[in-house]
Protein backbone atom coordinates (compact mmCIF):
# COMPACT_ATOMS: atom_id res chain seq x y z
CA UNK A 1 0.00 0.00 0.00
CA UNK A 2 1.67 3.12 -1.02
CA UNK A 3 1.48 5.93 1.83
CA UNK A 4 -1.12 8.25 -0.29
CA UNK A 5 -3.49 5.24 -0.35
CA UNK A 6 -3.24 5.53 3.13
CA UNK A 7 -3.74 9.18 3.65
CA UNK A 8 -6.99 8.93 1.46
CA UNK A 9 -8.06 5.70 3.57
CA UNK A 10 -7.69 8.18 6.91
CA UNK A 11 -9.51 10.77 5.36
CA UNK A 12 -12.51 8.62 4.35
CA UNK A 13 -12.80 6.95 7.78
CA UNK A 14 -12.77 10.56 9.37
CA UNK A 15 -15.74 11.34 8.23
CA UNK A 16 -17.29 9.00 10.06
CA UNK A 17 -14.86 9.04 13.57
CA UNK A 18 -17.52 9.57 16.33
CA UNK A 19 -19.28 6.22 14.98
CA UNK A 20 -15.76 4.61 14.93
CA UNK A 21 -15.02 5.96 18.44
CA UNK A 22 -18.31 4.58 20.17
CA UNK A 23 -17.64 1.40 18.66
CA UNK A 24 -14.35 0.91 19.61
CA UNK A 25 -14.98 1.39 23.00
CA UNK A 26 -17.14 -1.18 23.56
CA UNK A 27 -15.16 -3.57 21.44
CA UNK A 28 -12.76 -2.91 23.67
CA UNK A 29 -14.66 -4.38 26.72
CA UNK A 30 -15.91 -7.12 24.51
CA UNK A 31 -12.06 -7.53 23.67
CA UNK A 32 -11.32 -7.91 27.52
CA UNK A 33 -14.44 -10.16 28.37
CA UNK A 34 -13.01 -12.91 25.60
CA UNK A 35 -9.22 -12.80 26.74
CA UNK A 36 -10.89 -13.22 30.42
CA UNK A 37 -12.36 -16.43 28.81
CA UNK A 38 -9.26 -17.59 27.25
CA UNK A 39 -7.34 -17.35 30.82
CA UNK A 40 -3.32 -17.72 30.37
CA UNK A 41 -3.48 -19.89 27.33
CA UNK A 42 -2.29 -18.44 24.15
CA UNK A 43 -2.25 -21.51 22.15
CA UNK A 44 -6.16 -21.72 22.06
CA UNK A 45 -7.92 -19.31 19.75
CA UNK A 46 -11.40 -17.93 20.96
CA UNK A 47 -13.80 -16.56 18.52
CA UNK A 48 -17.03 -14.47 18.28
CA UNK A 49 -19.19 -12.14 16.59
CA UNK A 50 -19.48 -8.91 17.39
CA UNK A 51 -23.06 -8.44 17.36
CA UNK A 52 -25.42 -5.31 18.47
CA UNK A 53 -28.62 -6.51 20.12
CA UNK A 54 -32.07 -5.23 20.07
CA UNK A 55 -31.20 -2.56 23.08
CA UNK A 56 -28.48 -1.27 20.75
CA UNK A 57 -25.45 -2.62 22.74
CA UNK A 58 -22.94 -4.16 21.84
CA UNK A 59 -22.61 -8.07 22.42
CA UNK A 60 -20.59 -11.34 21.83
CA UNK A 61 -22.16 -14.56 20.02
CA UNK A 62 -19.23 -17.14 20.93
CA UNK A 63 -17.99 -19.22 18.33
CA UNK A 64 -17.38 -23.18 19.39
CA UNK A 65 -14.50 -23.69 20.77
CA UNK A 66 -11.92 -25.41 19.08
CA UNK A 67 -11.80 -29.21 19.53
CA UNK A 68 -9.53 -30.33 22.38
CA UNK A 69 -5.75 -30.49 21.37
CA UNK A 70 -6.10 -28.45 18.71
CA UNK A 71 -4.00 -25.53 17.84
CA UNK A 72 -5.29 -21.94 17.12
CA UNK A 73 -7.74 -23.08 15.17
CA UNK A 74 -11.41 -21.16 15.22
CA UNK A 75 -13.60 -22.03 13.11
CA UNK A 76 -17.68 -21.08 12.08
CA UNK A 77 -19.57 -23.01 10.53
CA UNK A 78 -23.23 -21.38 9.23
CA UNK A 79 -24.58 -18.32 8.48
CA UNK A 80 -24.09 -14.81 10.20
CA UNK A 81 -25.71 -14.19 13.18
CA UNK A 82 -28.48 -11.14 12.87
CA UNK A 83 -27.15 -7.61 13.62
CA UNK A 84 -23.26 -8.62 13.21
CA UNK A 85 -21.03 -5.92 12.92
CA UNK A 86 -17.80 -7.54 13.03
CA UNK A 87 -15.41 -10.59 14.40
CA UNK A 88 -13.36 -11.18 17.11
CA UNK A 89 -10.64 -13.30 17.95
CA UNK A 90 -7.78 -13.91 20.26
CA UNK A 91 -3.65 -14.31 18.83
CA UNK A 92 -1.27 -14.89 21.26
CA UNK A 93 0.95 -11.86 22.67
CA UNK A 94 3.72 -12.84 20.23
CA UNK A 95 1.33 -12.16 17.27
CA UNK A 96 -0.57 -9.04 18.23
CA UNK A 97 -1.72 -7.94 14.53
CA UNK A 98 -4.17 -9.49 12.08
CA UNK A 99 -2.93 -12.45 9.48
CA UNK A 100 -3.13 -11.78 6.02
CA UNK A 101 -6.22 -14.22 6.20
CA UNK A 102 -7.57 -11.41 8.64
CA UNK A 103 -7.15 -8.84 6.50
CA UNK A 104 -8.44 -11.20 3.64
CA UNK A 105 -11.80 -12.08 5.85
CA UNK A 106 -12.49 -8.21 6.75
CA UNK A 107 -12.19 -7.63 3.03
CA UNK A 108 -14.68 -10.97 2.35
CA UNK A 109 -17.09 -10.22 4.69
CA UNK A 110 -17.41 -6.40 4.59
CA UNK A 111 -16.84 -6.04 8.14
CA UNK A 112 -13.98 -5.25 10.40
CA UNK A 113 -12.14 -8.40 12.11
CA UNK A 114 -10.69 -7.37 15.36
CA UNK A 115 -7.63 -9.22 16.93
CA UNK A 116 -6.92 -8.95 21.08
CA UNK A 117 -3.70 -9.95 22.38
CA UNK A 118 -3.05 -9.60 26.46
CA UNK A 119 -1.44 -6.23 24.91
CA UNK A 120 -3.05 -4.95 22.15
CA UNK A 121 -6.02 -4.76 20.23
CA UNK A 122 -5.88 -4.73 16.55
CA UNK A 123 -8.44 -4.07 13.77
CA UNK A 124 -8.49 -5.10 9.87
CA UNK A 125 -10.68 -2.83 8.71
CA UNK A 126 -12.98 -3.83 5.32
CA UNK A 127 -11.47 -1.44 2.99
CA UNK A 128 -8.07 -2.40 3.85
CA UNK A 129 -5.48 -1.19 6.21
CA UNK A 130 -4.79 -2.37 10.24
CA UNK A 131 -4.32 -0.17 12.88
CA UNK A 132 -4.18 -0.92 16.56
CA UNK A 133 -3.94 0.50 19.65
CA UNK A 134 -2.64 -0.86 23.78
CA UNK A 135 -4.99 -2.11 26.05
CA UNK A 136 -5.62 -2.64 29.67
CA UNK A 137 -6.89 -6.35 30.23
CA UNK A 138 -6.46 -7.02 33.64
CA UNK A 139 -8.00 -4.55 36.27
Amino acid sequence: MRWTDLLWFFAAVSMFLPCVRVLASNVEVLAVELLRLNGDTDHVELAAFVVRGKNGELELVHWPPPARGVFRAAHWDGPLPSGVVGVIHTHPWTIPRPSRQDEWEARRLAMPVYVVSRTSLCVAASAGGVSCSRIKTWS
